[in-house]
């Protein structure tokens, strides 16, 4: 049971960057730009799951994108 629950943790993850942090929008074609394309899409996924938690919101990468898009849009009309 612990084995499953992190693996669908793992997807849950990977569901996430490909959906919400462009994991999958990449063109490069070399290891080292493919690497750090990446560790981009993981590590805003990271600071967005870290910004869920302090405020106390759900886990819901939706509503974090476009409270996130929503903020920028309002700074910079």
């Amino acid at each position: 049971m612990k084995t499953y629950r992190t693996r669908f943790q793992i997807e849950f993850c990977y569901r996430d960057c490909k959906q919400f942090t462009g994991l999958i929008d990449c063109q490069a074609r070399h290891k080292r730009q493919l690497d750090f394309a990446f560790n981009a899409s993981f590590a805003s996924l990271n600071a967005a799951k870290v910004f869920m938690k302090d405020n106390g919101m759900d886990n819901s990468m939706a509503k974090v994108k476009s409270l996130m898009f929503n903020a920028n849009y309002t700074k910079v009309m």
